[in-house]
């Protein structure tokens, strides 16, 4: 079984198995993974409320200072949407966080650009 996160991704690799083989095949359409992914699992997605509350347990485990979780919560879910997209689009994380440092880094030289 292969999933894709995009239709179109499904799309390219039926384009590319019409040029490869010689015979006629049927495929079956109707589920992306992520509505499949119930039907195969007893696994559920939680819900961005817990993520948020559990990354905000480890945060406040890991920082001594923390802010308050009103405060933590506008970037608390913007990471948690960084993660998702990395998995989704199995982005490289180092490179898509090491450009958010460089971005930091020119911010702190030259100054926030309105």
């Amino acid at each position: 079984m292969h999933c894709f996160s995009e239709q179109e991704g499904g799309s390219l690799l039926l384009e590319y198995l019409a040029a490869e083989l010689k015979k006629t095949y049927m495929v079956a359409f109707g589920h992306n993974y992520q509505r499949s992914f119930p039907d195969i699992s007893k696994l559920r997605p939680a819900e961005n409320e817990i993520l948020l509350f559990e990354l905000y347990r480890i945060y406040r485990s890991l920082k001594n200072n923390a802010e308050s979780f009103d405060e933590f919560y506008y970037w608390g879910d913007m990471l948690l949407n960084d993660f998702d997209d990395i998995d989704k689009y199995l982005a490289d994380p180092s490179k898509l966080f090491r450009n958010v440092s460089d971005l930091k880094e020119i911010d702190q030289q030259f100054g926030a650009i309105d």
